[in-house]
């Protein structure tokens, strides 16, 4: 019942297309195939584009695990914060954008869609204005293209210097405005 419940947050409370996810990623709990489980223990992740959003998915994955409570359990939810999300400033990133095309030329850059990754960046840009940049680090030549976060994941890192000169170009436009 609470993981249909969870699973229906999204669906039921925000737009569901890009502004919220909440993700069971492990579910453990009992012995036995033929004991019921005294206690299960499921984790997760919440991601969200506004702090809003987020407040309203806690809030909202409390309602949903009560579902529990009139069926004779109970249940306790440790609920960290985790990453901020992650938005760009404006301004900083038109700054980046055109030094990164100055530097690179239009076709080797481009605007990327927002996704929902957890970043360390996104501490930094709550304390001072900023601009994330994703830098492109595949090689044609390989047959594949794999995500990041998988065992698989390869870095062509020719492309590193590339990234380097573009936050270098962004600083130093930074520093004439």
């Amino acid at each position: 019942h609470v993981i249909q419940a969870v699973h229906q947050i999204v669906s039921r409370r925000l737009d569901p297309i890009g502004e919220g996810v909440i993700t069971i990623g492990t579910i453990q709990g009992g012995t036995k195939d033929n004991i019921i489980a005294g206690t299960v223990t499921m984790t997760g992740t919440i991601r969200s584009f506004t702090p809003e959003n987020r407040d309203l998915l806690y809030t909202e994955l409390r309602r949903a695990c009560q579902i529990v409570e009139p069926l004779g359990g109970r249940f306790e939810l440790d609920l960290r914060a985790g990453y901020p999300p992650l938005a760009n400033d404006e301004a900083m990133a038109d700054l980046m954008l055109s030094a990164a095309r100055d530097l690179l030329g239009d076709e080797q850059v481009r605007v990327a869609e927002k996704i929902m990754a957890a970043e360390d960046f996104s501490f930094m840009a709550q304390a001072a204005p900023g601009s994330f940049l994703r830098l492109g680090v595949y090689n044609p030549a390989w047959p594949q293209i794999y995500p990041v976060h998988t065992p698989t994941f390869r870095i062509d890192e020719d492309a590193l210097p590339i990234g380097a000169a573009a936050l270098v170009a962004t600083a130093l436009a930074r520093l004439r405005l």
